[in-house]
């Protein structure tokens, strides 16, 4: 079978040819892959910038973090799953980008019925990010939320879950950035290049219960400031968790981790269109440099870039 794989760190991933993997071991589903999805963090993987959280420091190793695929073994103990069940799933940093995958099962959660595969493929680490750091917020419906670099996939899952809790959005992200973030129902959307501080404490002069920082350093310093006395910060940033915030503000660091229940709850939103999933450009595994170009170049379209399966 096919799998991506990096042997040099800042050299392009290899399609390699090798053995399929065997048999689910007790809580593992074997997943015949049909998509995957292709973001950031592939590329600090592929480039060598994440070396220090990888599971392990052999090479080669496949690359991935997302997939979308079919159940085709179900091993030992695991519940709610069967053979052809179609699934999405974060296997963890790396271990995505080949034809068939060995998963754990409470990873794995069910893809949505009104998504395609690549759309689905798509759809984990953004969408449990931003699900993740709303559940470690919990902003009550009514309140303000303030996303710092609102632009990218998870700054916008954010938006529209957040407007799916009936709280209101002010955001912050690139000029080029700001259209598709009105028309996704953000109240308030500035450019990050700008005096934003001060057009944002026109749109909240009281300030906001709460805010999600997706860029930390002096975006997040800024934005503290903004944020009311008692009020929580969710932050993605490693370390920013750490700064020093006034008026007792808590930052907290959100982890993501992909459950079962957290990627049933993102399908359900999708199939409820409360959570929208486009796709900018699906290519095939053997064009992976190609893939990972597009994604260092790309204009900041809203959408995703995808991998087909051989199966997809």
């Amino acid at each position: 079978m096919r799998a991506i794989r990096v042997h040099e760190f800042g050299e392009d991933p290899q399609v390699d040819e090798i053995d399929p993997p065997n048999s689910p071991a007790r809580g593992e589903l074997l997943v015949e892959v049909t998509a995957v999805g292709v973001g950031a963090w592939d590329l600090h993987v592929a480039e060598g910038r994440l070396a220090g959280i990888l599971p392990s420091g052999d090479r080669p190793f496949t690359m991935g973090a997302e997939l979308c695929g079919r159940v085709r073994a179900v091993g030992v103990g695991v519940e709610g799953f069967a053979v052809g069940d179609r699934i999405m799933a974060n296997p963890g940093i790396i271990g995505a980008w080949a034809d068939r995958v060995l998963v754990r099962a409470s990873s794995c959660g069910r893809a949505p019925r009104s998504a395609s595969d690549a759309e689905a493929a798509a759809t984990p680490v953004r969408g449990l990010t931003a699900f993740q750091a709303l559940e470690r917020l919990h902003p009550p419906a009514g309140s303000t939320l303030l996303i710092i670099g609102a632009g990218g996939a998870v700054g916008r899952a954010a938006v529209e879950m957040a407007l799916g809790r009936r709280v209101h959005v002010i955001a912050v992200a690139g000029g080029e950035e700001l259209e598709p973030l009105l028309e996704l129902g953000a109240e308030v959307a500035v450019d990050y290049r700008t005096e934003w501080k001060s057009r944002l404490e026109a749109a909240a002069p009281d300030g906001v219960e709460t805010a999600l920082d997706l860029v930390g350093g002096e975006s997040l310093a800024l934005g503290l400031d903004l944020v009311r006395d008692g009020g929580r910060v969710a932050t993605t940033i490693s370390g920013a968790d750490a700064t020093e915030a006034p008026r007792d503000i808590s930052i907290g660091l959100i982890a993501m981790r992909s459950t079962t229940s957290a990627l049933g709850a993102i399908a359900d939103r999708i199939d409820a269109g409360d959570l929208s999933t486009r796709v900018l450009r699906t290519y095939p595994f053997e064009e992976v440099a190609v893939a990972l170009d597009a994604l260092r170049t790309r204009d900041r379209a809203p959408g995703q870039i995808v991998l087909s399966g051989r199966n997809g």
